[in-house]
Order: C-alpha cells, then structure tokens, then sequence
C-alpha cells in the first residue's frame, strides 16, 4: 500500500439520539420506526466498512458526523470519526474534503442509500486509482446524488455553486464535475427520504448479485412494511 494511491470513503452521518433521523419518512411511518429504518441503514453502512478493512484494498473508512462534539459519543467509540463542521452541505462538503486532503482520491457516500454493496466501492476505488477519470457520480432517482467519488479537490464556491437538495441538484453537479476533468456515471439508484421510496429500495437490494448480513436484515425488514401495508 502506497501514499499515492491510498484513497477513503466518507460516510455522511448524523448520530442516533442526538439528532432526529429520516424526519420526512417519519412524516409517514411516525418517527420511530424511521428511526429503527435509519438505525437499519447504518448497520449496512457498519458492515460495509468492515468489509473494506478486511479486503486488503488500499481503502479506508471514516464516519464524518453532523453534530459537534459527536466523536466523544459513546455511538462511535470504536470507530474512525470526523466532523463536518457548520454551515450549508456546500460548507460541510469542503470542510470534509479539506480534512481528508492527505489521500489520493475520497468517495462521499450517506446513510440512505444502504443498497450499495462492497463491489461497487471496490469498483470506484480502483477507478479513481487510475487515470482514466476524475469523478465518479452516481444520480439519485429524486435528483441528488448518492455517491460521489474524486482525486481532484473542489473549492469552496465551486461546492456552493451547487444547489443541493433540489430537483437537479445533480444536473448541476455534473456540470460542475465535467469542467474540471472526466467523470464516469453510474447507475442511478434511489435514496429514501420518503414511504414511497421504500418499495423501490427493497426492489434494489433484492437484485443485488452478494449482500451482507444487514443488508439481508434491512431487506426482510422492508418485507414486512410491504406486507403489512404501514
């Protein structure tokens, strides 16, 4: 393993108990079982990052928080933690970047969208290992992102020129992207932040080829929800 080709996966996240997850889901199904959904996503997440460090890739994981001081909570004491930090996503985004500066390349990926599977990173990884890109994007079907990948930094203004959480969101990203260097797109995949996206999400996971032991819980969980009509 070397510097040069040692990249990270940042995974967005806020903390359970310090700040209310899934709020618009918990619009529908009430805020506890959105939660329990939210506690579900993370325990994909978990899983993910101990395949990465049993895979010997030259890969490596770290939760980056939304809330400050959350690295001393008892949630996330065994694990790799750092903070966003304050202000717009644009902000939290750079402040993220800013502090992952020493690795090759980082993919930003969140908690909802717990489909992805280990192939996937691994397929990123080695992507932006090489020469041929810059970026990888993957869409999400509401018209954000779902899983951003770089081993060129953006600038604070380039990260706010963004308009997040809107409809093209990453119209506008990609735009951004292809005026600095290449970019390969990915499938576009949902992300939850409603009851409607749930059928979908379980849709994904089943037709993934290898899932993990949460994943195979998230998706039996979402089994349920569909038949009991919540």
């Amino acid at each position: 393993m070397t510097c040069d080709s040692l990249g990270v996966l940042a995974i967005f996240s806020k903390t359970p108990g310090l700040t209310p997850a899934k709020t618009r889901l918990g619009a529908d199904l009430g805020q506890e079982m959105a939660e329990h959904f939210f506690r579900l996503c993370l325990n994909c997440q978990f899983e993910l990052t101990m395949q990465i460090k049993n895979s010997g890739l030259s890969l490596q994981a770290v939760w980056t928080l939304a809330e400050k001081d959350s690295r001393q909570n008892s949630f996330w004491q065994t694990e790799n933690c750092l903070e966003q930090g304050s202000g717009s996503l644009g902000d939290r985004l750079y402040s993220t970047q800013q502090q992952l500066s020493s690795y090759h390349h980082f993919i930003f990926i969140g908690t909802d969208s717990p489909q992805l599977p280990f192939s996937l990173i691994k397929d990123v990884h080695q992507t932006l290992q090489g020469e041929n890109y810059d970026f990888v994007l993957g869409r999400s079907l509401d018209g954000g992102f779902y899983l951003l990948g770089s081993r060129l930094k953006l600038e604070l203004d380039e990260w706010n020129s963004v308009p997040f959480s809107h409809a093209d969101t990453s119209d506008c990203l990609l735009q951004l992207l292809q005026s600095k260097g290449r970019v390969l797109e990915l499938s576009t995949l949902t992300d939850v932040d409603f009851k409607e996206d749930l059928p979908i999400l379980y849709q994904e996971l089943s037709q993934l080829a290898e899932r993990n032991t949460a994943q195979n819980t998230l998706l039996s969980w979402l089994q349920t929800v569909a038949t009991t009509g919540i």
